[in-house]
């Protein structure tokens, strides 16, 4: 039996998202994970970004060139063309789409207060913000749909090429994050170690409280198209999208919500109940030492009360889950240490 935290000779992964979809999270979710494994990290896409390569310009050969063991590549954003032309083969592959009119919407707000002048090769951080665009939502979102459309077929594309990826839809993975760690875990052939997994389970937080877009995840909830954008936009965007849209399951209507992974939702509401559980005590015995020193409990003197007060909120939200899910409820019968 393989230990935990080593890689027993598996596999390479690649992972790719679509930008604005929840790519981030997901790239540090499975980097937490790969790494615990003793993979080693590649974000070849960033490397190139720095060096003012764009995405789409990486050299085939550089894809060719990809380790076949213990090496993990993400995120990438896109498959561009010289990485749909090359054998994989050897290289686990995993996908994460999103409705892209969701996406549109988050890449309007980051286009607003983030990056409103982009420059291939600066680092986002040294990009001007908070310089508003010069037209509204809907618009926006028309002028980029198009570009979207592109990258979907190439994601397509990719797929086709590799019927072997891992494909999951964000709108599946918000449902129930926890089912998709665990998924992941076991699609991926991986054996994290215990704190990897707790690690995980509590960046596995899709949702914001409350909208806030000046930040990078502005609120996460599936949909949110529906909400920013007329009808008469959607519909727009949804005919440049076609036939692309519909390739990942995508239509005018709201996607109907599923799991979409091959997990017991009980099961993984315990496992990411107890890695929450465990995450607070571990925040509340780092307080505890820190009390000691300056006898006085305030955000001030480094202590992490907002983290402990934000997964808090989750433990209470699984816990009514579970007690859903389950007759009896979350004693500590039921919950294994």
């Amino acid at each position: 039996m393989t230990e935990l935290g080593t890689t027993g000779g598996k596999q390479s992964i690649l992972f790719i998202g679509i930008a604005r979809g929840g790519s981030s999270i997901c790239n540090q979710i499975l980097s937490v994970l790969a790494q615990s494994c003793n993979y080693e990290l590649r974000d070849i896409e960033t490397e190139h970004f720095n060096a003012g390569v764009p995405v789409s310009h990486i050299s085939q050969d550089i894809f060719e060139g990809l380790e076949r063991s213990q090496v993990y590549y993400g995120p990438f954003r896109s498959a561009p063309e010289s990485l749909r032309k090359v054998s994989l083969r050897g290289i686990r592959k995993v996908m994460v789409v999103r409705d892209p009119r969701d996406c549109l919407v988050s890449h309007y707000y980051a286009m607003k207060n983030f990056h409103a002048r982009f420059q291939i090769g600066k680092g986002l951080d040294e990009m001007e913000k908070g310089a508003p665009i010069d037209i509204d939502i809907d618009s926006h979102c028309l002028s980029v749909a198009s570009e979207y459309k592109e990258t979907l077929h190439g994601l397509a594309a990719f797929v086709y090429r590799n019927a072997d990826t891992i494909v999951y839809r964000y709108e599946d993975i918000f449902q129930n994050p926890g089912a998709w760690v665990l998924d992941a875990i076991r699609r991926l052939n991986l054996t994290p170690t215990e704190d990897a997994l707790k690690d995980a389970m509590v960046l596995a937080n899709f949702e914001a409280t409350g909208e806030n877009e000046f930040v990078h995840k502005r609120q996460g909830r599936p949909f949110d198209h529906l909400n920013k954008l007329k009808a008469s936009t959607i519909e727009a965007i949804s005919r440049v999208l076609d036939p692309e849209l519909g390739m990942f399951g995508y239509g005018i209507r709201p996607l109907q919500l599923a799991t979409g992974v091959a997990v017991a939702q009980d099961e993984s509401l315990r496992i990411e109940f107890t890695a929450l559980k465990k995450a607070i005590l571990d925040l509340a015995e780092q307080n505890g030492f820190r009390i000691g020193e300056t006898g006085e409990l305030s955000r001030e003197n480094g202590f992490r009360i907002d983290e402990i007060s934000s997964l808090t909120r989750r433990l209470e939200a699984l816990e009514a889950k579970l007690a859903t899910a389950q007759p009896g409820g979350t004693d500590s019968a039921q919950i294994e240490e």
